[in-house]
């Protein structure tokens, strides 16, 4: 019996085999083509432009020739200055302004150059917060 299942099997199998030959008579499939698109980068935000306020502020903290302050840009010094005002704004103290400030990247000398510019320049207000005896 084992054999007439065989012998009954291999029609059924060279039948399904003569389908799978490499040689066929119809036009061979076409390349893939690689849809390429030219980068083109996003637009650059328009910025407005710095108050004269915010230049003067850039300059003076750029002046005080603390480590590489001077490769800072106008706007990375200008964000420091606003931020510290914000935090005043906040409620936080010189004290605890001054000493986050230096858990970060901030020195002694650096710390110097933006907290009384910063204030006097951009938040007035606040110049109460100066007197703390903390800068």
């Amino acid at each position: 019996m084992n054999v007439a299942l065989r012998l009954a099997a291999l029609p059924v199998v060279a039948l399904a085999l003569a389908g799978c030959t490499a040689v066929t008579d119809a036009a061979p499939s076409p390349e893939p083509t690689a849809v390429v698109t030219p980068y083109t980068p996003a637009p650059e935000p328009t910025q407005e432009p710095l108050a004269d306020v915010e230049v003067a502020l850039a300059t003076q903290v750029r002046d005080a020739a603390v480590d590489d302050l001077n490769r800072w840009t106008d706007r990375e010094i200008i964000g420091v200055g606003w931020y510290i005002c914000e935090q005043f704004d906040l409620g936080v103290s010189g004290f605890e302004l001054e000493d986050g400030l230096k858990q970060t990247r901030f020195n002694d000398a650096m710390v110097a150059a933006f907290m009384e510019p910063s204030v006097s320049a951009l938040c007035p207000e606040h110049v109460d917060k100066l007197d703390d005896g903390t800068v």
